[in-house]
């Protein structure tokens, strides 16, 4: 069973450049991906099949996270830079537990990541159809700044979004601002 199929993947990123840890990837292009996503009636992804089971966990569907693990302390992050194009892009989320298809037939959009340290600028695209009803767009847009000295912080998370369902209906913006 395929899951994903990526055709085509462009970055200005060299090999040297990558080898040597400098991970200014430029400008990444996505074009064509193409994604599916199934969730079975015992709630399980299809992506886990990809996996496997995760060290110490069990087979429960829905089991939070192992709390006898310590607090290691904030995720380290490498340095890196980019701008991520994603074009022609498209997926389908077959939910077997809500028995419903989700088709996502366009997503096209742009993160910019200046650096690490940085906000993470988004802006994308994305057409919906749930089923046999019409195809709607979604709007988003916003922003994301979680690191802080190579460190991802969501504690000190400051992100704003707003998306429009539908794009072309303005009385439908939302603001999402944590």
């Amino acid at each position: 069973m395929q899951i994903l199929e990526l055709p085509r993947l462009t970055t200005e990123l060299t090999l040297l450049n990558a080898a040597r840890g400098n991970l200014k990837l430029g400008k990444v292009t996505v074009d064509g991906l193409d994604v599916l996503l199934k969730r079975d009636a015992n709630g399980n992804l299809n992506v886990a099949e990809l996996t496997g089971p995760a060290k110490g966990s069990t087979s429960t569907p829905g089991a939070g996270a192992d709390s006898s693990k310590g607090d290691s302390g904030p995720t380290k992050l490498p340095d890196v830079s980019g701008e991520l194009h994603l074009v022609n892009c498209r997926a389908t989320y077959e939910d077997h537990v809500q028995n419903q298809t989700f088709h996502f037939p366009s997503i096209a959009g742009v993160v910019k990541f200046p650096d690490i340290n940085q906000a993470i600028e988004t802006a994308l695209e994305v057409a919906c159809k749930v089923g046999e009803s019409p195809t709607g767009k979604i709007s988003l847009a916003g922003k994301a700044d979680v690191a802080e000295n190579n460190e991802l912080r969501p504690e000190k998370a400051d992100v704003e979004a707003e998306w429009r369902e539908p794009a072309t209906r303005p009385d439908r913006v939302h603001r999402l601002e944590q």
